[in-house]
């Protein structure tokens, strides 16, 4: 969104689902355009990295399209600073081209007076009519991707351009897809006259939007929504609550945190076990105790011990594993993703155990990781066969499945070991055992509750979005033969996986030690 030299709003495709998604955090924004409010600046080191895959990618879209045109033509964002008027004559020499039966129009200025936006690519088709085509990094046409491309469809229309019934994306993975318009036009339609009068009243009544504002949609999730969940102790705090019982609970008049952690009666539209599951979690998350030096105290309570006394017991060829991949890699196929690093630690005997890392730079070798992979188990099952695979979360296996059949190997190997009970995923063990005090149950957030004597480097990788843009550095080195820098933060990067198997085999270990000491606790109570 803009404001005109003449002070009216002027919105954008990107302004249709962005008030679709978040009416909370777009009308926020708007305040900040307004000067209402400071500007929200975050660096974001995975966005950067998706920028710059973007726009490679629509470079890459850009140049077969320029090669087999007959006639191409640029037409591009108009200078900064950005007024209507280098708008409407952007937008005019679209139409004058558009007119002229250009074959294919790239950075299409399109403007009817109230809407404003650029069309990544109109490609003449057989009729004489023009489609919408955008270059998208996804693999799959998002919601907001189809509200844009019928948003540049509305506007085709308004400046008079014929419009094809079809528009289309050129994906990430390599494949092209068109959709159909007839039944989206008069959705985004509505959408934008609905967000139009919103955006009008709100800055016609000059405050800044508020948390409580009646009606608002919000998202939870968006940089405006996380900072007022927080100074509202909002009840969004609670781990997995979602908004439709955030709704149930603010028509009872609990908004809050600790008021949903005292509360005493169950709530109208939310069955009783639902309610005391998140009453439960909500008052544990009440003693959590943050220090000064931001450390934390977590604390827990197993509230169902069976889940841990399932698991296995401890064997000597016990193996911890985790993955490290990069869904933004491109192969030397369609497909995109890799799984860079497959760290395996196991037992022996030490009480740090014995760390192997699999590393994968391209199809090949990934596929060589697979094998070896697979080749490992087979012998360390012949010598430990009772041993086990532990991993958090789903993602482990769901990643095997999907590399057997890349590689078309390993696929029966697979189902036979996920049969036979090898791999064991310690997530759903925690998640229907124990509560805790955090936000969230990912592994890290676990970490404080064991592995406070072996804390993370610092100065190394520490998070996952490290660790995929920590990859994409370490390939731009390695590529552009900096062969010190890419040891350096291969180093950095089989440091964070090995902790991460660490915190897999530490984590075992303390929910064993924790129903060990529930249940002498409870045979203490029982024999007095």
């Amino acid at each position: 969104m803009m404001i005109s030299d003449r002070g009216t709003l002027i919105l954008s495709p990107s302004d249709v689902s962005a008030s679709t998604a978040c009416e909370f955090g777009w009308l926020r924004q708007a305040d900040a355009k307004l000067g209402r409010v400071p500007r929200v600046r975050r660096s974001d080191a995975m966005q950067e990295r998706l920028a710059k895959l973007g726009a490679t990618h629509e470079k890459r879209v850009t140049d077969a399209l320029r090669e087999n045109a007959g006639t191409y033509e640029t037409i591009g964002r108009p200078a900064y600073p950005v007024t209507e008027a280098k708008i409407a004559a952007a937008a005019s020499n679209t139409r004058r081209h558009a007119h002229g039966g250009v074959d294919v129009i790239s950075q299409a200025v399109l403007f009817d007076g109230q809407t404003y936006g650029i069309a990544d690519f109109l490609i003449k088709q057989s009729d004489g009519s023009y489609s919408v085509w955008d270059a998208k990094l996804a693999r799959s046409a998002k919601t907001s991707a189809r509200l844009q491309l019928a948003t540049y469809a509305d506007l085709l229309d308004q400046a008079g351009i014929a419009r094809h019934r079809t528009a289309g994306l050129f994906l990430g993975s390599g494949k092209s897809l068109e959709i159909e318009l007839d039944d989206l036009l008069p959705e985004v339609r509505a959408r934008l006259t609905a967000a139009r009068q919103l955006m009008t009243k709100h800055v016609a009544q000059s405050e800044v939007v508020a948390w409580e504002s009646g009606g608002l949609s919000i998202c939870g999730k968006c940089e405006h929504c996380a900072v007022e969940i927080e100074a509202n102790d909002d009840v969004l705090l609670v781990h997995n609550l979602r908004r439709r019982d955030r709704e149930h609970l603010r028509a009872s008049g609990i908004t809050t945190v600790q008021e949903l952690a005292s509360s005493n009666s169950t709530v109208e539209g939310l069955k009783e076990e639902r309610w005391r599951t998140l009453r439960a979690q909500a008052a544990i998350q009440t003693r959590q105790v943050v220090h000064p030096d931001g450390s934390v105290t977590v604390a827990y309570e197993v509230f169902d011990p069976t889940p841990i006394l399932n698991l296995p017991s401890p064997e000597a060829g016990d193996i911890f594993f985790d993955f490290e991949g990069d869904t933004m890699f491109e192969g030397d196929d369609s497909d995109l993703g890799i799984e860079y690093l497959w760290g395996l630690l196991e037992l022996d005997g030490t009480s740090t155990g014995s760390f192997t890392p699999l590393w994968a730079d391209d199809r090949a070798t990934e596929r060589d990781a697979l094998v070896t992979f697979f080749d490992h188990l087979s012998h360390r099952r012949i010598d430990h066969p009772d041993m086990h695979v532990y991993h958090y979360a789903s993602y482990e296996i769901s990643a095997l499945r999907r590399l057997c059949q890349r590689h078309a190997v390993g696929a029966a190997e697979l189902e036979g070991l996920v049969a036979d009970g090898v791999f064991v995923d310690l997530n759903p063990v925690v998640t229907k055992s124990v509560r805790i005090s955090q936000r969230s149950y990912s592994i890290k957030m676990l970490e404080p509750l064991y592995m406070s004597d072996e804390e993370r480097d610092a100065d190394g990788v520490t998070s996952a979005v490290a660790s995929i843009t920590g990859y994409a550095d370490y390939c731009t080195a390695r590529d552009s033969g900096d062969s010190t820098k890419a040891l350096a933060l291969q180093g950095q990067l089989i440091a964070y996986n090995r902790y991460d198997c660490l915190s897999t085999w530490r984590l075992r270990d303390w929910l064993l030690s924790v129903v060990s000491v529930n249940a002498r606790a409870a045979t203490l109570s029982d024999n007095p």
